[in-house]
């Protein structure tokens, strides 16, 4: 499987499959997704001579995915084509799994 390799400063590596940044002719398709055990991931990615600063989290108030490009929202899952030389934060809340209910105890 090919993946996305993102180094940081502390030296870690980031691997995210490339199947969740599909390029087509009228912009980039996503289709996000994180390991369960992971509440979040960033990477960068130029894409047609645009920067992006990607951000994926994932929270439990969130029931669907939901994409924001530059804190407007996006529907569907096609960011569309941006100008050369821009650069942009694209933020992708995915739905998490909700805290565990705290058992209740019988006196």
């Amino acid at each position: 499987m090919k993946a996305l390799r993102q180094g940081s400063r502390k030296g870690r590596v980031t691997v995210l499959p490339e199947k969740q940044l599909l390029i087509s002719f009228d912009g980039l398709r996503i289709d996000p997704q994180l390991p369960r055990h992971w509440k979040r991931a960033r990477l960068q990615r130029s894409w047609r001579g645009a920067e992006f600063e990607i951000v994926m989290r994932q929270l439990a108030s969130v029931r669907h995915p939901e994409l924001r490009l530059d804190g407007r929202p996006i529907k569907g899952n096609l960011n569309p084509c941006q100008p050369a030389g821009t650069r942009h934060t694209l933020t992708i809340n995915l739905p998490g799994k909700p805290p565990p209910t705290p058992s209740r105890s019988r006196p």
